[in-house]
């Protein structure tokens, strides 16, 4: 009999020891979710080259030793979240050529090495969400030139570094709420020219400039609610002109000028709260108009 998934769930399970599984040479899927692991080891997954799917959710994973996973060449899918990964260091990754999704939200990483993500050239999803990342920096994530979705939402950073991105060209997706940027960059965008969305909601972001998003060509949803916006010069947005949605909600804005969207032709959906709002005709093309104010003038 031929088996091809193992669930080993919950088993207080603290360590996988060498050759573990190689009476399971097929196996395609493999849970190893709530045991109690702190540490992978070199040999821990031997045999099982046949693996796409692994999963090690809910331990308590302290450390990765490197090449660890080195024996899973068709792995697709690794979920770490909920962990306690403090650290991504060059190694960790580096033999995963097939892999494609990657889940590493809710554990504490602080740093990612360079080169921590170098030859996953194949990856399309990185979670990294409810981490405790503060800088990302040009090398953060070199290496990863077919990710499509990347995740950052809750963790500390404050600071993107210039062309931080550029080793993601392909990127359609990224979200970075429940920051604590207090702007955005000149230059921290530039290469997305494929970004569809993203997503800077609950940062502390004060002021958009002409310049911020002036790459994103081909965005088509932007969202900066809940920050602490006072100020969005004239002509902001005038280079997303394939934009359809746009939140401004839960800003400090007073009001919302003909030069900040009317230069959006394409723009559907446009969501504001303000304490004063003196409405224009200029949002005569919306489908959707979310206006929320203490008081409306016309």
């Amino acid at each position: 009999m031929i088996i091809c998934r193992r669930n080993i769930t919950s088993s207080l399970i603290e360590v996988i020891e060498t050759d573990a599984f190689c009476r399971l040479p097929h196996l395609t899927n493999l849970s190893l979710e709530a045991n109690r692991l702190q540490a992978l080891t070199f040999g821990s997954f031997n045999c099982l080259s046949n693996l796409k799917l692994l999963m090690l959710r809910s331990n308590a994973l302290l450390h990765i030793e490197s090449k660890a996973f080195c024996m899973l060449q068709n792995l697709q899918y690794l979920i770490l979240d909920n962990n306690r990964l403090k650290a991504m260091s060059q190694g960790d990754f580096g033999c995963l050529l097939n892999l494609k999704y990657l889940y590493l939200e809710y554990n504490a990483i602080e740093e990612i090495e360079p080169s921590s993500f170098i030859n996953l050239n194949k990856i399309r999803m990185l979670d990294l969400a409810g981490n405790r990342l503060k800088i990302i920096r040009r090398t953060t994530f070199a290496g990863l030139q077919s990710m499509q979705y990347l995740n950052m939402d809750n963790n500390n950073i404050q600071l993107i570094e210039s062309e931080a991105f550029c080793s993601m060209p392909n990127l359609l997706f990224m979200s970075i709420s429940g920051n604590k940027l207090f702007k955005v960059s000149n230059g921290s965008l530039t290469c997305l020219s494929h970004l569809i969305g993203i997503d800077f909601s609950d940062n502390k972001l004060s002021r958009i400039q002409p310049n911020n998003f002036a790459n994103l060509a081909n965005l088509q949803e932007l969202q900066l609610a809940g920050n602490a916006i006072r100020t969005i010069e004239s002509g902001s947005f005038c280079k997303l002109k394939n934009l359809k949605v746009l939140s401004v909600t839960g800003n400090n804005l007073e009001s919302l000028k003909p030069g900040h969207i009317d230069c959006l032709t394409n723009l559907m959906e446009l969501y504001v709260y303000f304490t004063r709002q003196k409405l224009k005709p200029i949002i005569y093309f919306l489908a959707t108009l979310c206006l929320s104010s203490h008081q409306i003038e016309k």
